[in-house]
């Protein structure tokens, strides 16, 4: 199964292109050098030249080369990470938390909905 993350830029009326080189000193690691590396093992330069990029975390190069751009220092400024799963789920809760919530106030007889009324500040006249 497929777990698709969104890659896009912030500002796409000002985008032409984006090169980031093959390699950067990580800060977080202490400096270590990250490179960016292809299938065969060998470096290559990042290159995105459309305003968005889907990556697929369940395949390894594409979880490679998303795990390298994420980390690459100060691109959080530029580019925004949509998880799509994260999304679904998060919108999956809202739905059922409403759900739910409809279900209650269904179940809810005439004096109780006015005592919820009153203690809300919703006007019953």
């Amino acid at each position: 199964m497929k777990h698709p993350v969104i890659v896009r830029v912030k500002k796409p009326k000002r985008f032409v292109y984006l090169g980031l080189g093959s390699s950067y000193k990580d800060p977080k690691d202490r400096g270590r050098r990250r490179d960016l590396k292809d299938i065969n093992g060998e470096s290559y330069d990042f290159v995105m030249r459309s305003t968005a990029t889907v990556f697929d975390l369940n395949d390894e190069h594409d979880k490679h080369v998303h795990d390298w751009l994420k980390d690459y220092p100060g691109i959080s400024h530029h580019l925004i990470f949509e998880d799509t799963i994260e999304q679904e789920m998060i919108s999956t809760e809202a739905m059922v938390e409403s759900a739910e919530a409809i279900q209650i106030a269904v179940a809810m007889t005439d004096k109780e909905i006015l005592d919820f009324c009153k203690l809300t500040g919703i006007r019953t006249r």
